[in-house]
């Protein structure tokens, strides 16, 4: 016998409709900050350059952020553009 009180859900593995809780958020610089896992997508609204991005153990984020949210992750900034050449982004002099 087994109690199902001492069971959870695997957070690798979720199963249909579970959500796994983001991670709590890094302090820099007195701000809170959260961590990056990847550069999905970019685009330019009223003249501002906005990128859709993962963020570390969260579930998959649909909204798109200013690019100065990102000041702290060039190198995905540079491989997203490197990889995307066709996508808005920054001069390609500030990605070298």
């Amino acid at each position: 016998m087994f109690y199902a009180k001492l069971l959870r859900k695997d957070p690798n593995n979720p199963v249909l409709g579970q959500t796994i809780p983001p991670l709590e958020p890094v302090t820099i610089d007195e701000q809170d900050e959260w961590v990056v896992e990847l550069i999905r997508a970019s685009k330019l609204r009223y003249g501002k350059l906005l990128y859709r991005a993962n963020w570390q153990g969260a579930d998959e984020d649909p909204e798109y952020y200013p690019a100065s949210n990102f000041m702290y992750s060039p190198y995905l900034l540079q491989t997203y553009h490197l990889e995307h050449p066709a996508e808005p982004g920054p001069p390609t002099a500030l990605l070298l």
